[in-house]
């Protein structure tokens, strides 16, 4: 998850959980909910928070958007559910400021970035999906680093070891 320098659209203020904090609190609230999909996608956005509405009515209340732009790849494999999981990250999110009744959350939009835009200063952490394809669960985790030509060999050593 990356946060975006992008300023809040209608005047001044911040939402009051840093994009941060609630983006890595919904993710692991997804994660033990067993939602790898949407854990997936929020740790490869870049979030940020725009304001969208505000009213000097009760001090000031302000209405937010979560703004989630992904890789291609991941928008894809979302996109049939989009609604659903935008509707359900709103929900999440509206859950972290319950104790802030002047502001709201009024929507989660989940945009694609054009391909290779990430790739610049992105955190190369594997994804779920990525660790799942390499390791079986509950099982020890060893990566051999190899050329193409010792590629049989280690491939046997990890037939042999997942033996043991």
């Amino acid at each position: 998850m990356r946060q975006s320098g992008r300023r809040p659209l209608v005047g001044e203020g911040e939402f009051p959980k840093s994009v941060a904090d609630a983006m890595a609190t919904i993710t692991d609230v997804f994660r033990y909910q067993g939602r790898i999909d949407v854990v997936e996608l929020l740790e490869n956005a870049n979030a940020r928070f725009d304001r969208t509405e505000f009213d000097n009515w009760n001090g000031g209340t302000s209405t937010w958007a979560l703004r989630l732009e992904v890789p291609v790849s991941v928008f894809a494999s979302a996109e049939p559910r989009l609604s659903d999981i935008e509707r359900d990250i709103a929900a999440k999110i509206r859950h972290l400021i319950r104790d802030c009744p002047n502001d709201n959350i009024g929507e989660v939009t989940i945009s694609p970035l054009p391909p290779g835009a990430l790739t610049l200063g992105r955190t190369m952490t594997p994804s779920e999906m990525e660790i799942r394809r390499l390791w079986r669960e509950r099982r020890f985790r060893l990566f051999l680093s190899h050329v193409s030509c010792h590629k049989v060999a280690v491939s046997k050593l990890k037939d042999e070891l997942s033996q043991r």
